[in-house]
């Protein structure tokens, strides 16, 4: 049986106490009656009182099943029948219009409505979801625990993008089953997915996956162990590269790589920030050990990486060179780099005091001629390929990005006070995902591909 989103998200919040919502005790009609042919309304249930969204709790407790109306004597829930949920899902129940007036009056005239019990988890429910002029129910005695594992186990589906095949041609977005959470696990609920250009090679060997591994989203549920982060909390997050992404309506992410978004921008631009910031990040000071005063040479200062790191550099107190295209030079200073030079210039060399670290986002033969750029001492760093073997009296890295939540808070910290800003190139729907990474490999691209999936 499938529930609708709505649903599983009011069943997350469920788990939490609040002792004065309104539920529906006790249907005294019979269901099977002809005229009754509105659906009951959804109760509104703040499930947690600091959240900018109430959750829509649907809940009804039916006394007995269809048939001849039921007497008014009290029923212990325990003792409620089941309502086949076959049959109750071509019937139609009377319209509950104003729960809390109802409530204050004790009867309305085919409903009585009583305080849900706290935690509301630990009650015999009704779970009603409607759907067009019909309701489902998932009817069970709950525990907290059951009630999770129950949930894990009905099948509910999302729209995704997905690769089947290699390449362009076998990226498709199709329903597929909304993640399960696992110990650890946060299910998010994606608002924006990045893309990187050569991304669809990285899970061939483990197709069909769902690509993009930059998320921003609001947290819509969490596993039993999971603590600092909660339903309806906005967050960002650089995801594992081994394991499904996140172009989807929902994701499943260890919820220690999430970190709360960047105040000051929407889900779009948050986005478009965790790999390209970590990767700046850990290249200029894990790696390259950048300190204030020193002097550091970006290949590709207004590239995909190259812009948040000449933004990151400036900020630490350095002196910013960056090498960049004719037609990026002005971009690069606008980044922040003091000095800009023709990264196809033969004359570097002659041209350049050494510096203490180059940090090199293009590869080829920039990089092969990046040692002679670098005083006795220094460090060059790259991520696009090994560094020549031959560099001697330097120390030489290459690295992958690795997903990092404490850096992300820092980043999003100087986002919000303007020392950071992303590079946006163009932003598609989920339903036009292929199209998205069309872009992402055209020439002159100049910023991130977004993809947009829900109220971003």
């Amino acid at each position: 049986m499938r529930l609708d989103g709505a649903v599983g998200d009011s069943l997350a919040a469920a788990s939490q106490p609040n002792a004065r919502a309104p539920s529906i005790r006790g249907v005294r009609v019979p269901l099977h009656e002809p005229r009754l042919l509105q659906p009951i309304e959804a109760l509104r249930h703040a499930a947690r009182g600091e959240q900018s969204r109430a959750h829509e709790l649907r809940r009804v407790q039916l006394v007995g099943s269809a048939g001849p109306p039921q007497s008014r004597e009290e029923v212990e829930p325990p003792r409620l029948q089941t309502v086949p949920s076959e049959l109750f899902a071509q019937l139609h129940v009377g319209q509950l219009a104003d729960a809390e007036e109802a409530a204050e009056e004790g009867e309305r005239r085919n409903v009585e409505v009583w305080p849900l019990a706290s935690p509301l988890a630990d009650d015999l429910i009704d779970v009603v979801a409607r759907r067009a002029h019909a309701l489902r129910v998932l009817r069970r005695c709950l525990t907290r625990k059951y009630l999770s594992d129950k949930i894990a186990r009905v099948s509910e589906v999302m729209q995704a993008a997905r690769l089947r095949a290699p390449g362009l041609d076998g990226l498709v977005v199709e329903e597929v089953e909304r993640p399960r959470l696992r110990e650890g696990e946060a299910l998010v609920e994606v608002h924006a997915a990045a893309i990187t250009r050569d991304e669809l090679d990285w899970p061939l060997d483990r197709l069909p996956a769902i690509p993009s591994y930059e998320l921003s989203g609001v947290v819509a549920a969490v596993a039993d162990d999971v603590h600092g982060v909660g339903a309806g909390d906005p967050v960002y997050a650089l995801t594992a590269f081994d394991r499904d992404g996140v172009a989807a309506a929902y994701a499943a992410v260890p919820a220690k790589l999430l970190a709360p978004k960047p105040s000051a921008l929407d889900h779009v631009a948050s986005a478009a920030i965790p790999l390209a910031a970590l990767t700046a990040w850990q290249g200029l000071f894990d790696h390259g050990r950048l300190e204030q005063g020193q002097r550091v040479l970006i290949h590709g200062a207004a590239g995909g990486v190259g812009h948040v790191a000449t933004q990151l550099a400036r900020w630490r107190g350095a002196h910013v060179i960056g090498t960049a295209s004719p037609r990026s030079m002005e971009a690069a200073r606008a980044y922040g780099a003091e000095e800009v030079l023709d990264g196809r210039s033969n004359s570097l060399e002659e041209t350049l005091a050494p510096v203490d670290l180059v940090f090199d986002t293009a590869g080829g033969e920039l990089l092969e001629r990046s040692p002679a750029l670098v005083k006795p001492g220094g460090r060059l760093v790259s991520i696009a390929e090994e560094p020549p073997s031959s560099a001697d009296g330097i120390d030489v890295s290459y690295f992958v990005v690795e997903p990092n939540r404490e850096q992300l808070v820092e980043i999003a910290r100087l986002v919000d006070a303007g020392a950071v800003q992303p590079a946006i190139d163009s932003v598609f729907p989920l339903a036009e995902a292929r199209a998205a990474f069309e872009r992402s490999l055209a020439a002159g691209k100049r910023g991130k591909v977004v993809i947009s999936v829900a109220g971003a």
